[in-house]
Parts: structure tokens; sequence; C-alpha cells
């Protein structure tokens, strides 16, 4: 449980300051942001609580973040493939063996 909440905690104080900055300075200032999205393998699971997290994150922000789970043997190309197309996500997980 303790560690749940470890993860919850910092998932939370990474993605605040991405979700407030998600559209760039000047769009910021314009645009109100309503939904981010974010590609995760390992870090954000089901059982590490990712729906309850998702929601929660909603609640305190107001903003809906569309979690995006490659299967994790893909994960590292399927990101690439994210990368190269030019689409990134407003955030994502990058593992240190990559």
């Amino acid at each position: 449980m303790k560690q749940k909440l470890l993860v919850l905690g910092i998932l939370v104080a990474l993605l605040v300051p991405a979700t407030l900055f998600a559209g760039g300075e000047a769009e910021a200032e314009t645009q109100k942001i309503s939904k981010i999205n974010g590609v995760f393998d390992i870090i954000l699971t089901k059982e590490s609580g990712q729906d309850e997290w998702a929601g929660k994150f909603e609640e305190i922000t107001g903003v809906e973040i569309e979690i995006v789970k490659p299967p994790h043997n893909q994960y590292s190309q399927i990101l690439g493939t994210i990368f190269a197309s030019g689409d990134l996500p407003d955030i994502c997980e990058i593992q240190t063996g990559d």
C-alpha cells in the first residue's frame, strides 16, 4: 500500500507541471488544457492503481489523462515509432536500458 501511494505521489508531482505546460507557453495563455496523453510501460499498471490514479489526477487538475500501454515486449519499439511520427505524447516513461 505504501508503495502504491509513493508511486501515486511521484506521478502526480511529475504530471501536474506537465499538464500546466503541455500546450506550450503561448497556448497555455489562450486555451485551457482539458486532456493529455501518456505512454507508460511498467511504472503505472492496473495492479499499482492506474485507474484510481488517473481518476484522482483528473479530480485534482480537471484534466483528463489518456493512458496508452503498449505490450511490454514491444514498448521501446512502439515508443520509437511514436517519436519518429512526430505525434509526441505529453508524457511518457523512458526506460534507462533503452
